[in-house]
C-alpha cells in the first residue's frame, strides 16, 4: 500500500460551500499527507485564518455571501500571507486578471477532472510561495546622493519607452535595459538582476522565455511581464510561468508601475496594472 508523501506539517484551508466537493477535496489531500482544515464560506474562512496559520487556501470564487476573492484579499493581509488557489466555473480573462491581481499564486478552472493536475499544481503554488517568502530584500545603496535598491533588468524593443522606463525606475532602483529577448539572456548569463520586466512580444526570445531562463539562471529573481495584447490565454501563460506580476503595456502611469516593481522585489507578488 502507498503511503502519504509527508509535507512538513503543511496546512491547507479548503473553502467550498458545495459539502460534497468540500469532503472529496478534504479526502484528497488529506491523503496526500497535508493536514487539511476545511470552511463551508468566506465568513468562516477568514475568521479561520485569523486564528490560525495556514501555508495555503484553496478557495472556490463563488461562495455564498461573500466570495472567494474576498477571502483572497483577507489571506493577504496575513504576515507570513498563505499560498492562494482560487478555483472556478465562470472563467474568463477579467476574472482571472482580478484573481493574479489580488495576489493568486493559480486559477483553477472547474471541474476539476485530473486529480493529478490538482496535486502538481497546488505543489508548485507552495514552492512559489516558498520561494516568495525566501526572496532576500535587496539593500540599499547611495548613488549620488539617492539611496536604490535592487538591481531591475528592463526588456523593451521600442527605444523611447524603454528608456522613460529605465529612466523612471532608475530613480530607485538598479536599472539595465536590452532590447530585445537575446540581448537579455546574455545579459542574464553575465549579470545578477533581483528582478525582470519584459515585453511578451519581442522579437527573436520572447519576454516569457527571458523570465523563464531568469528564474533557472538567478536563484530569487522575481519578475513582471506585461503586453499590449491581453488575452486569457496570456494570463493563464503568467499562471504557469510564476511571475509576480502580469500588466497592461505601461504607459503614462509610471508611478503606479514602480510601485509594483518594489511590491514585486519585496516578494509580495500577484500584482497588476490595468
Amino acid at each position: 500500500m502507498t503511503q502519504p508523501v509527508a509535507h512538513m506539517a503543511r496546512t491547507i484551508l479548503i473553502v467550498d460551500d458545495t459539502p460534497a466537493n468540500l469532503k472529496l477535496t478534504r479526502i484528497l489531500l488529506v491523503n496526500e499527507g497535508y493536514k487539511v482544515l476545511t470552511a463551508a464560506s468566506a465568513e468562516e474562512a477568514i475568521d479561520l485564518m485569523h486564528k490560525r496559520r495556514f501555508d495555503l487556501v484553496l478557495t472556490d470564487k463563488n461562495l455564498q455571501g461573500a466570495s472567494g476573492l474576498d477571502v483572497l484579499r483577507a489571506a493577504r493581509t496575513l504576515t507570513p500571507a498563505p499560498a492562494i488557489v482560487l478555483i472556478t466555473g465562470y472563467t474568463s480573462y477579467d476574472s482571472a486578471v482580478e484573481a493574479l491581481d489580488i495576489g493568486a499564486h493559480d486559477y483553477i478552472e472547474k471541474p476539476i477532472r485530473d486529480v493529478e493536475d490538482l496535486r502538481f499544481r497546488i505543489r508548485r503554488a507552495l514552492s512559489r510561495r516558498d520561494e516568495q517568502l525566501a526572496r532576500p530584500q535587496p539593500k540599499p545603496t547611495k548613488v549620488g546622493g539617492d539611496e536604490r535598491s535592487g538591481r531591475v533588468l528592463v526588456v523593451e524593443v521600442e527605444g523611447a519607452r524603454r528608456q522613460l522606463i529605465a529612466e523612471y525606475l532608475g530613480k530607485r532602483h538598479h536599472v539595465t535595459a536590452a532590447k530585445d529577448g537575446d540581448e537579455a539572456l546574455a545579459l542574464l548569463k553575465r549579470e545578477s538582476f533581483d528582478l525582470v520586466l519584459a515585453d511578451r512580444h519581442l522579437p527573436g526570445t520572447s519576454g516569457l522565455r527571458v523570465i523563464e531562463h531568469a528564474q533557472r539562471l538567478l536563484p530569487h529573481c522575481a519578475s513582471v511581464l506585461y503586453t499590449a495584447y491581453p488575452s486569457y490565454d496570456s494570463v493563464k501563460e503568467a499562471f504557469a510561468t510564476g511571475v509576480d506580476a502580469y500588466l497592461v503595456r505601461p504607459s503614462e502611469d509610471l508611478k503606479k508601475l514602480a510601485e509594483k516593481v518594489s511590491e514585486a522585489l519585496g516578494g509580495r507578488g500577484g500584482i497588476l496594472l490595468g
